[in-house]
């Protein structure tokens, strides 16, 4: 089962990115802003937890591969609260855990790392077309 979204209309989707790594996140950014997203960033899985008291995203783009709390323990502490919320993983280091989180939970894509843009909006999409369905 797919997570309601407002993906067909990008003015009412915030997108957060969270890497721990500037440039990425700053490539990732232009892009979904470029596409009318709204987009918030966290460096860091306890970051992005804040932000996401604050403001639930309509969906979450993550880096597996950070220090501290790594994408594994982030998706799960986030998975336990919002459960239906879509999240991309992306890693740079393989996509073996990946893919294993993934098939953990509900609503989780995978992407290698750096993201190419027509891959992103390929995946954007995806996620996008339940919600537009009928």
């Amino acid at each position: 089962m797919h997570a309601e979204n407002n993906f067909h209309d990008p003015r009412k989707s915030l997108v957060m990115v969270v890497d721990d790594d500037f440039s990425a996140r700053l490539q990732v950014r232009a892009a979904l802003e470029k596409y009318g997203f709204s987009v918030c960033e966290a460096a860091n899985g306890e970051e992005a937890l804040i932000h996401l008291r604050e403001q639930t995203p309509k969906l979450i783009l993550l880096d597996v591969g950070m220090p501290e709390m790594d994408g594994s323990e982030l998706v799960s502490r986030i998975k336990k609260k919002w459960t239906n919320l879509p999240i991309i993983l992306v890693s740079g280091w393989g996509l073996e855990e990946c893919e294993e989180i993934a098939a953990e939970f509900q609503e989780v894509w995978v992407l290698e790392k750096p993201v190419q843009i027509p891959v992103l909006e390929k995946t954007l999409a995806e996620i996008a077309r339940p919600a537009t369905q009928s």
